[in-house]
This record gives C-alpha cells, structure tokens and sequence, in this order.
C-alpha cells in the first residue's frame, strides 16, 4: 500500500515537472528527487520481480518433488503382492466366535455322513442349569462321543457342532429328563443308534418329536425338531447317522431353538408306552468300545 502511494506522489512530481517545464523548467530540487523515486520504484519493482522469480522456482521445485513422490508411490504399490488389500478387507471384519465344540479326532468312529463331536461344551454366556463337571474351557469332562447303554452304542451328542444348555436331572422342582442341545441355526439332528422308528408325530409338549427303539430295552427320543426327514415314519428302519430332521423350536408354547435329547430304557410294550420308561443321564454311561 505504501508502495503504491509512493509511485502516485512521484507521477504528480512528473505532471507538474511536465505541465511547468514548458513555461518555467522543473526547480532541481524536484528533478533530484523525481530522479531518487525513479531509481527507488525501480530498485522495488526489480525486488517484487525477484520474489516472484524465486517464488516461480520454488514452486515449480515442489512440484517436481511432488511428481517425484507420487511416482514413487506409485512404483511401491505395484510392487506389492496382489492379494494384501484382500487380507485388509478381511482384518476389518469381526473375528467369528469360536465354536462350541471340537470335530472328532482322525480315526474316530463313524455312523455314514455323520462323525460324533470329540468334545462337547457348556453354552458360553448363558447360565445352564443342571450343568455337568466342566474344566476351565467350558468342556464337559464326562462327555464321551459313544457310550454304551445296556451294550447298545449310542451317540451322545446326535448334532454336531452344538453346546449344551441344559443337563440331565432336576430342573425347577421337576425332572429333566435328558439334555437340551443349543444351536442357531439348527443343524441337521441324526439318529443315535440303530433301530426302528416307534414314533414320530407332533406333541404340544416335544414338538416335532422321534422315539426309536435300539434294541435291548434302549430308546432314543428327540423333540422340538422344525420338521422331519422324507421317509421318517413310525416302522421304518434306521441307521445310526441317518438324519431325522433339524433342530427347531417347534412345541405348543414359545421357547428358543434347540433340541431336547433323552435315552431311555425299559420296556416300551406296557400301558404308559414311552412314559412308561427309565431316562437315564448320558454323561453317567461308560463309553463304547
């Protein structure tokens, strides 16, 4: 601003040294000093040239720099392997919660399609009630994949890759008469041992339910099933392994999804039929050979 009110002063010197040199010729003390603002206008305009100049070679060696900067980015990431934004993407998703159990160990027995979990553990996060002995893991340590009931194998856990959230025994005052599988989404329920279909039918009480008779006085039932299997019917023949149907919630009230699993013993051929017979608590048999 200074700057600017200086070159007006001196171009009024200059008008008036114009205007009065006609008739009477510029006074020296007017030249002198139009001479020092010329020299001073030029002295600050080649300094506002010289700023820019430096200004202009700054910037166009930012810029070069910049260019230099980006293509070297640039070669870093083609140099690097094709498949790290992959592993980004996945380490932004949230870890999947361990499962309950453990797949059965290479060897173990085998009923079709169908290999008992080796390990079976308490439902994490809920509070189950007749909960057997479990270590520091959550993992049932009387928990055999195959038991033996009267001779007969049987499979423990007839679903794989569930917990347990409810053992055998007393419940509110009431017996529980077997153990309450959890697993959302229910999964595929199969048969325990081999034997013939006695029931299969709907009851307010078990829902979707199977009772099969495996020989020697030894029952299976299972109950709250979502829906039964092509070809599961009362007299049909099954084998260990054989799917029955999935796990549902299926029952004359609302609960939550899971299956409800008894082993039963006596005979089925008296008054009560099914009702008739002596559950027995899994976790309590001596495992297979």
């Amino acid at each position: 601003m200074r700057f600017s009110l200086r070159l007006l002063f001196w171009a009024v010197l200059v008008g008036l040294g114009w205007i009065g040199g006609a008739k009477l010729g510029a006074p020296a003390v007017v030249l002198s000093t139009f001479d020092a603002g010329i020299a001073f206008a030029g002295d600050q305009i080649g300094k506002l040239m010289g700023r820019g100049a430096n200004a202009a070679r700054e910037g166009a060696t930012r810029a070069v720099d910049a260019a230099s900067d980006a293509l070297e980015e640039s070669d870093e990431r083609d140099d690097e392997p094709e498949e790290e934004p992959t592993r980004r993407e996945e380490a932004s998703e949230p870890a999947p919660a361990p499962a309950p159990t453990r797949s059965a160990s290479s060897g173990a027995r085998r009923f079709g399609a169908f290999t008992p979990d080796a390990e079976l553990s308490l439902c994490p996060r809920m509070s189950v009630s007749n909960a057997p002995r479990a270590n520091g893991s959550g993992l049932i340590t009387a928990y055999k994949p195959l038991i033996s009931v009267g001779g007969v194998p049987i499979i423990t856990a007839p679903v794989n890759g569930a917990c347990l959230s409810s053992g055998f025994g007393d419940r509110n005052g009431k017996l529980h008469k077997g153990v309450d599988f959890n697993q959302e989404p229910g999964g595929p329920v199969v048969a325990a041992g081999d034997g013939v279909i006695l029931e299969a039918e709907y009851r307010d009480d078990y829902g979707n339910y199977v009772l099969i008779a495996h020989g020697s006085g030894v029952h299976t039932r299972y109950a709250h099933l979502k829906g039964l299997n092509a070809g599961v019917r009362a007299g049909a023949r099954i084998s260990a392994g054989d799917r029955l149907g999935i796990m549902g919630n299926t029952a004359g009230y609302s609960i939550p999804i899971h299956l409800h699993y008894e082993i039963l013993t006596g005979d089925y051929d008296s008054p009560e039929g099914a009702f008739g017979l002596e559950p027995i608590n899994p976790f309590s048999q001596p495992a297979a050979r």
